[in-house]
């Protein structure tokens, strides 16, 4: 929800507080439960928590609220479904045939180096993708390329990063007509 990593929500019913004062400590000292329950009661927490973390949460929640979760589940589709386009209009495969709208990979062509590409995007169009990971029982690891289409983006932020990936394509020999993939996302953007 638009943070980096770090916050977890934990909710415990009746059987689980329970449970909780009958059994033994989980043996991880920030991970116990009781504590954290006990601490509750007095609006409280027992260990110094992620603040940062916890004020970004609020202002991301207070902004999602006022969008209103509609809107954004239908932002991030449209998001999505442009990325997709612009990525098959250029000859790109897709990572998936049935994908989530929350985020967007393609295989890269034949002779691109993943970290090189990766680097070139970020530091020539200053735009952060994401390479592969390990799935599918084999890795993707410098196969694919990822674009998130999730949290505060929008679609100059869409735009500029497909405009940033074709052009690297382009200057690694990759044969595509400059300006296909804005082309390409520009008509589901405006449908």
């Amino acid at each position: 929800m638009m943070l980096p990593p770090g916050l977890g929500y934990v909710a415990v019913g009746e059987r689980a507080v329970k449970r909780l004062s009958e059994g033994k400590a989980s043996g991880y000292y920030n991970l116990d439960l009781r504590r954290w329950l006990k601490s509750a009661k007095d609006n409280d927490v027992p260990f110094t928590p992620p603040l940062t973390l916890m004020r970004g949460q609020l202002v991301a929640l207070k902004m999602m609220e006022a969008q209103g979760l509609e809107n954004i589940w239908a932002r991030t589709a449209k998001l999505a479904a442009a990325s997709r386009a612009a990525f098959s209009a250029m000859g790109l495969k897709l990572v998936s045939q049935s994908p989530s709208d929350s985020v967007s990979g393609a295989f890269y062509p034949e002779g691109i180096d993943d970290k090189k590409f990766r680097a070139a995007v970020r530091d020539k169009h200053g735009l952060h993708i994401a390479g592969g990971q390990d799935g599918r029982g084999g890795t993707w690891e410098g196969k694919v390329f990822r674009i998130s289409h999730m949290g505060y983006v929008d679609a100059g932020d869409t735009m500029a990063c497909l405009c940033g990936i074709e052009a690297e394509l382009i200057a690694n020999g990759f044969k595509v007509a400059p300006g296909t993939a804005l082309s390409a996302a520009a008509k589901v953007l405006a449908g």
